[in-house]
């Protein structure tokens, strides 16, 4: 977090959700998986700065924006706005972390 944003002093809480995102051949983006914890609260006197990229290099981040959830389907595609509604979801105390695939639940039907 503190090379992304520059908040050294962030700690993660509690693991919300996994989501695994599996290989795309059409793109050739890897398989991976996407771990979403408890971020806390940030105080109004917290900032975010973007680090500078390298050399010849594009950067990993080039802004930031805070948004509703009512407007995430704006700003994000359906498995990124699934991923966030769903983490909200078990932040605000309906249950356990989750395990996804792209966004959705896993369950014995689609392993």
């Amino acid at each position: 977090m503190a090379e992304k944003t520059g908040l050294a002093y962030f700690r993660p809480g509690r693991l919300l959700l996994v989501d695994y995102v599996p290989r795309n051949e059409e793109t050739g983006v890897t398989e991976g998986y996407n771990l979403v914890f408890d971020g806390g609260t940030l105080l109004s006197t917290d900032a975010v700065t973007l680090p500078e990229p390298e050399d010849g290099k594009e950067p990993d981040l080039t802004a930031y924006r805070w948004v509703q959830p009512h407007t995430l389907n704006t700003f994000t595609d359906p498995d990124q706005e699934s991923r966030v509604r769903r983490a909200l979801a078990v932040l605000d105390g309906f249950g356990p972390a989750q395990f996804l695939c792209q966004g959705k639940s896993v369950t014995a039907d689609n392993r």
